[in-house]
């Protein structure tokens, strides 16, 4: 677990050697990394959203890693949601108020988010320009409302939240507070809200936040 400075995300220009050193169990993890870092850099979904579902559907797989996966699909569905979206607004000069206009053109998958509820969808003004109506717009998936997209997230980056861990008296399992919030329990393999406990490792412990890892070194 090298690769993972306490509190950040990968170092992806390490990931290729620590993944060839590292337990098959561990593996998985490197290969989620390398998708979002792709999906971070812009690449086609084509490059990374294979990886992503594949770990998504993967029958044995560590549940908060499969639930990570999940949230990158959803932004891969996300993205191409976008390309309906402002297909319609080159026509229309603004976005529908409800996803009815373009209902008809939305492939059977996109229909649904990576857990088969509806899509939360309003159009909005600009953030910096409240009088243009319908010139912007939200899409997220119903489980996790602030998800951000993937082309939003290109432009900002990722800043991981300040999680303060610590042990618990259950194995393999931590306490976790978020940005000094009300601490929260977890086992190996279970999330709480858009937070997954992936592993538990002699020097610390690996964590998803919003689908990015970070790893919290043991104290």
């Amino acid at each position: 677990m090298e690769i993972w400075k306490d509190g950040s995300a990968a170092d992806i220009s390490q990931i290729a050697a620590a993944r060839a050193k590292s337990p098959a169990e561990l593996r998985p993890f490197f290969d989620l990394a390398t998708a979002y870092d792709k999906a971070m850099r812009n690449a086609p979904l084509s490059e990374w959203r294979p990886a992503v579902q594949k770990l998504a559907t993967q029958p044995d797989a560590n549940a908060a890693l499969k639930e990570a996966a999940l949230i990158w699909e959803a932004r891969a569905r996300m993205a191409e949601f976008r390309l309906l979206l402002l297909d319609y607004y080159k026509k229309k000069a603004s976005f529908p108020a409800s996803l009815a206009p373009i209902a008809e053109k939305i492939p059977t998958e996109l229909k649904s988010d990576p857990w088969g509820q509806p899509w939360q969808y309003q159009a909005v003004a600009p953030a910096h320009f409240p009088n243009l109506p319908a010139q912007g717009f939200k899409l997220v998936p119903s489980k996790y409302p602030g998800l951000q997209p993937i082309a939003e997230l290109s432009v900002t980056g990722f800043t991981p939240p300040a999680l303060t861990v610590g042990p618990a008296n259950v194995a393999n399992a931590m306490r976790v507070a978020v940005e000094g919030g009300q601490p929260v329990i977890l086992q190996e393999g279970l999330t709480s809200r858009n937070i997954g406990l992936l592993k538990v490792t002699p020097a610390g412990s690996l964590w998803a936040v919003d689908g990015f890892l970070i790893f919290k070194a043991k104290n």
